[in-house]
């Protein structure tokens, strides 16, 4: 329902803070320097690993177990990590994202078995030197239609879409802006749900490209 100008003004005595994304860290340790609150930074929340992290750290601040529910979620996560990884297997895909963004969906990815043919971001930030490829590219779309070619699979907002159908390759829209799909506002790839959620929909679109290429 949103958070109410009354809670922002008591975020000051708050005990804890849980940064989400690493563009977060400067405001956790704004609120640390001025108040006194301990923080901790988690750089996303897509994915096994990641969603295990984040529930464990709440479960520790709260002192008590993980849910059941969520114990459930994980396993179905499991599962379509099982199902799916045939698909990702070797393939090459292009991201155009913001840095933070980037980051979850590299990560997500190469742990499926996906490769990163090249990686375009709007700006400088800590995560890029930390990513699992090789070079990251801070540029426009000019740049990433050039550097996408040979790709399997494009991943971006709704301006790649048009690179995609120059370069005759599938797109799986991601980011700002999304104005050519309904429903954008409602999507959610973060969380054991939200991560199936994203490996379903990006394994479609492979799955789809293995039947097209079967064809011819």
């Amino acid at each position: 329902g949103g958070t109410t100008l009354a809670e922002l003004r008591e975020i000051g005595s708050s005990v804890y803070t849980l940064a989400l994304g690493e563009s977060m860290r400067g405001a956790a340790e704004a609120l640390q320097t001025k108040f006194g609150i301990p923080y901790e930074v988690f750089q996303h929340l897509t994915g096994l690993d990641a969603v295990d992290s984040f529930l464990e750290g709440l479960a520790d601040l709260g002192g008590m177990p993980v849910p059941e529910k969520y114990r459930h979620q994980r396993c179905q996560l499991q599962d379509a990590m099982l199902d799916t990884h045939f698909f990702f297997g070797r393939k090459q895909v292009s991201l155009a994202l913001e840095p933070d963004l980037l980051w979850t969906v590299v990560q997500f990815l190469t742990k499926m078995g996906a490769e990163i043919k090249s990686a375009v971001t709007t700006t400088k930030s800590p995560l890029l030197k930390e990513l699992p490829i090789e070079t990251v590219t801070i540029g426009d779309l000019e740049d990433f239609e050039q550097l996408a070619v040979g790709s399997d699979l494009l991943i971006g907002n709704s301006n790649v879409a048009a690179i995609a159908r120059r370069l005759h390759v599938p797109v799986y829209r991601l980011g700002f802006p999304i104005f050519d799909r309904l429903g954008n506002g409602q999507r959610c790839i973060v969380g054991y749900r939200g991560s199936t959620q994203l490996l379903y929909e990006i394994g479609n679109l492979f799955l789809e490209l293995e039947e097209s290429q079967a064809r011819h």
